[in-house]
């Protein structure tokens, strides 16, 4: 399965490593290759009348989601199956666009759906048909929103309300909400950041870090001493990965073992770090500031070794094999650099998310009106 900060996460400028650190400091850092040029992408489409698709992230059996525009100009949620058939998602009855944030392994699809402006949201999820379902109220708060979903399609988020209160969620295979309970002396503020097939949780409440287990019980997480802490994302094995700031004030990326204690992953001789990602195996990806303060893309091995990724301009993905995709390449254990091409008539690519065998984004394509864009699938192995 292949792990990924968010579906759309913000962009960040990041220099080649070897460039960042010199010769004289190329210890833990990828060797360089010749960088390849993949295959070239497939068009996944666009809906009925539109001209505008994006896709976010695929899941272990080959289907994707993402957005999509149709004729009526509203985005809207979208999946693709495995011979990359579009379909719009919808939204709501009342609403009138739809956000896609997560799909499992079943693909079931879960996201928001809103009025336009969207301020107010409401938790959704669509089961692998397409059919779309409201996840329950909350009592006591006005509307929801989701995060991710498991393969045992529970789901997490946060319910909120006007007094700009929010805490953190479970909607549970039945249908059910759950709020997540807040540890002692705390009453109100909490985020869900992530959530396993075990069913276990990770997030934060104000700056202190949490975990909650398939019962939900809550576990206050170590921290290095510093005012905040946030796990952002939790494998099956239950190892957490996230960022938090030292005693001495530097943001540092961090692991927490299952029984909560924290390890400071460290970095390539700058002040910071941050973890985003955690892989089966217990790879981790993130980011780390240089000795001269440039901020580049890094993995950790499940040992903790760092090594800076060389031409990775934006962390998007690491899968179980190791893989670590950025906006514009894919970095592969061995050093070999695969630059992602966009279509045939396109001038511009964009990828957000992967599995073992495929990445998914978005590539320009030249029209006689102009450029658009269109969902794309570039193939890792052949079919």
């Amino acid at each position: 399965m292949s792990v990924s900060p968010s579906h759309r996460p913000g962009r960040v400028a990041l220099m080649s490593v070897a460039a960042a650190l010199g010769t004289q400091a190329l210890i833990g850092v990828s060797p360089a290759h010749a960088a390849e040029t993949s295959r070239a992408p497939i068009d996944l489409g666009v809906l009925p009348g539109g001209t505008f698709s994006d896709a976010y992230t695929i899941n272990d059996r080959g289907v994707v989601m993402g957005v999509a525009i149709p004729a009526d100009g509203a985005e809207q949620a979208a999946s693709w199956d495995r011979k990359h058939r579009i379909t719009g998602l919808g939204t709501l009855p009342g609403m009138d666009r739809s956000d896609p944030k997560g799909i499992n392994d079943r693909g079931t699809v879960v996201g928001d759906a809103f009025p336009d402006p969207g301020y107010f949201r409401q938790a959704v999820k669509w089961d692998s048909r397409g059919r779309i379902a409201k996840l329950a109220a909350v009592t006591g708060f006005d509307y929801s929103r989701s995060v991710a979903v498991n393969d045992g399609d529970t789901v997490i988020g946060e319910a909120y309300d006007f007094s700009a209160d929010y805490r953190a969620v479970r909607w549970n295979r039945d249908g059910t909400a759950t709020l997540l309970p807040l540890p002692p002396g705390v009453y109100f503020g909490s985020q869900a950041r992530a959530i396993n097939n075990a069913g276990e949780i990770v997030g934060d409440v104000g700056n202190v870090p949490l975990r909650w287990d398939r019962d939900g019980h809550v576990m206050q997480l170590d921290t290095l001493g510093g005012g905040w802490s946030s796990p952002q994302a939790i494998n099956d094995s239950g190892i957490a990965v996230g960022y938090g700031q030292d005693s001495a004030g530097r943001s540092r990326a961090l692991k927490w073992d299952r029984q909560g204690h924290v390890t400071d992953l460290g970095t390539l001789g700058g002040a910071h770090s941050q973890a985003v990602a955690i892989n089966a195996k217990g790879e981790v990806l993130g980011t780390s500031s240089t000795s001269d303060g440039t901020t580049v893309t890094v993995r950790w091995d499940s040992s903790g070794r760092i090594t800076g990724l060389p031409e990775i301009d934006y962390p998007q993905a690491i899968n179980d094999r190791g893989d670590v995709l950025g906006r514009t390449a894919l970095w592969s254990p061995g050093g070999r650099i695969t630059r992602l091409a966009p279509l045939a008539d396109g001038e511009f690519a964009d990828a957000n998310g992967m599995n073992d065998d495929a990445v998914v984004g978005l590539s320009s394509r030249t029209t006689e009106n102009g450029s658009v864009y269109h969902a794309v699938l570039w193939p890792l192995r052949k079919p």
